[in-house]
């Protein structure tokens, strides 16, 4: 008597564990990669930004005797209302006149907003030479009311 075997349709458990281990392995080679895919395009996008906002102060300036904040920049629709709002690209985006400066001065800071936005900050004068800080320092105006100063951290110029 011949024995019939049954021909069994579907994967095996172990044929399913082979393509789930696959899978995570493939993630976890793709994954940090994305992610570093967008903290750069965030990063790219600040600096344009600044750049923007640069530009922005110097038209403002044209129209009023001094430079504007970020709301009044956007208010005047110098800048687009995202930017406008002080967030944009998850960097958190402020425009400062400095008080009391002899010429007039501004300077503009970008900060990440969250850990994933990215980890490097920015920061610009009306000289528009754009400086970035990866470590994460901050750039402050001088308390007498002088051009800002970029403090804390290891500051570096950022092209031409």
């Amino acid at each position: 008597m011949a024995i019939v075997r049954k021909r069994r349709k579907g994967f095996t458990l172990i044929e399913l564990l082979i393509v789930i281990a696959v899978i995570g392995i493939l993630a976890a080679i793709a994954i940090p990669n994305l992610l570093s895919s967008r903290k750069n395009a965030n990063e790219g996008a600040t600096i344009g930004a600044v750049r923007t906002l640069d530009s922005a102060e110097e038209l403002y300036r044209v129209k009023n005797p001094t430079y504007g904040t970020v709301a009044q920049l956007g208010a005047g629709h110098f800048i687009d209302p995202d930017l406008g709002s002080g967030t944009k690209e998850s960097y958190n985006f402020a425009a400062t006149p400095v008080p009391g400066a002899e010429d007039a001065a501004f300077y503009v800071t970008a900060t990440p907003a969250n850990s994933g936005a990215g980890t490097r900050s920015y920061y610009s004068d009306e000289t528009g030479v754009l400086w970035m800080n990866d470590i994460g320092g901050t750039a402050t105006a001088d308390t007498n009311g002088a051009a800002p100063t970029t403090g804390g951290g290891n500051w570096m110029q950022v092209g031409n």
